[in-house]
């Protein structure tokens, strides 16, 4: 458990803090929903992958999804269920931010984890 003043707050998805000094964290995908987000009055979809044992949510972005996609060769999200990905915690663009600056973000290891390799 993650003592961030954030993690302290009733947050529905995961956040950067949640992984906050665990290094790299590998997670078994359980589901893959549509979400809506309301993000100031207009609608995003995105997906929300969860994670077996996770209580949370992950907000996956564009870039995170073609990575699970290379990795194991399926644009179809159906078939990542089951399937494992690394998570860490690295920077990027800050979306509502000035140019150049950055903030904490889960991102996903661009390679299948060691114990999936094998399967």
């Amino acid at each position: 458990m993650s003592n961030d003043y954030r993690s302290f707050f009733d947050k529905p998805y995961l956040g950067s803090w949640d992984l906050d000094g665990k290094g790299d964290v590998t997670v078994k995908i359980a589901r893959i929903e549509r979400g809506e987000l309301n993000n100031k009055g207009k609608i995003d979809k995105k997906p929300i992958i969860f994670f077996e044992g996770a209580k949370k949510g992950w907000i996956a972005n564009v870039t995170s999804c073609a990575i699970i996609a290379e990795i194991y060769q399926t644009k179809n999200v159906d078939e990542w269920v089951g399937k494992r990905i690394t998570l860490f915690v690295g920077k990027a663009p800050k979306v509502a931010g000035r140019p150049g600056e950055l903030t904490d973000a889960i991102q996903v290891r661009a390679v299948k984890p060691a114990d999936e390799k094998a399967a």
